[in-house]
């Protein structure tokens, strides 16, 4: 069996012996953690028509924003952004960082005096910034997170903490495609590698670091 289709269930038995104050919202619910590993695998997909693969799964995200909420808040139009975020920070909990350590849209001023650059979460050696990408979404939506890595350039010098950019979903293929060189957009492959190497701005895929996690011990 491929090693991709048992990290559900491998990550859904540590939520579930999880005893943390925070309460698990995503992580602890298997079809959630399907979603977002086996992705147009998942059997949330499995025998539907493919014209009505993107209403599936834009109904299933605003379920999950429902849940992340006790219902008490209305899903706006686009929530795979809000989605990407509490699975990482649930991430983090079964990590075992305490929530007094997550920061949450702190602001950190520009060089240049402009408007400041807030990444989704400040821990006391890394910032982290999510980006999930929709699987169904058609267009160039994706390619927003090639501008992630320039974005947050000015932050590792400033702060001296490296900043990962964590993608899942579609946006993870995405920034697989280029990273590994499968993508035809090769000089953006090696602008992305000396970015990554000259200023610690790095890309990581969601699978790969729960992996790393789940396999050798190495949390974020």
């Amino acid at each position: 069996m491929d090693a991709c289709a048992l990290l559900p269930a491998r990550l859904h038995a540590r939520a579930l012996a999880y005893d943390g104050r925070t309460p698990l919202r995503l992580l602890n619910d298997v079809r959630t953690l399907e979603y977002l590993f086996l992705k147009s695998k998942a059997p949330l997909f499995q025998g539907v028509d493919p014209k009505r693969c993107k209403e599936v799964e834009d109904a299933f995200l605003k379920d999950l924003h429902r849940r992340m909420h006790d219902g008490g808040r209305a899903p706006p139009r686009q929530c795979s952004g809000a989605v990407g975020e509490r699975a990482m920070h649930e991430l983090l909990l079964l990590m075992g960082h305490d929530d007094a350590d997550i920061v949450r849209q702190r602001r950190y001023p520009r060089p240049d005096g402009r408007s400041s650059i807030v990444p989704d979460f400040s821990l006391p050696h890394l910032l982290l910034e999510v980006k999930m990408g929709t699987l169904y979404t058609p267009g160039t939506a994706h390619e927003k997170i090639l501008g992630a890595e320039r974005k947050y350039l000015s932050l590792p010098a400033q702060t001296g903490k490296p900043v990962w950019v964590v993608c899942m979903g579609r946006a993870e293929d995405f920034m697989r495609a280029i990273i590994d060189g499968s993508s035809c957009e090769t000089e953006q492959a090696g602008l992305t590698e000396h970015i990554q190497e000259r200023y610690r701005v790095y890309f990581k895929g969601f699978e790969d670091v729960v992996r790393r996690w789940l396999d050798d011990g190495v949390g974020v």
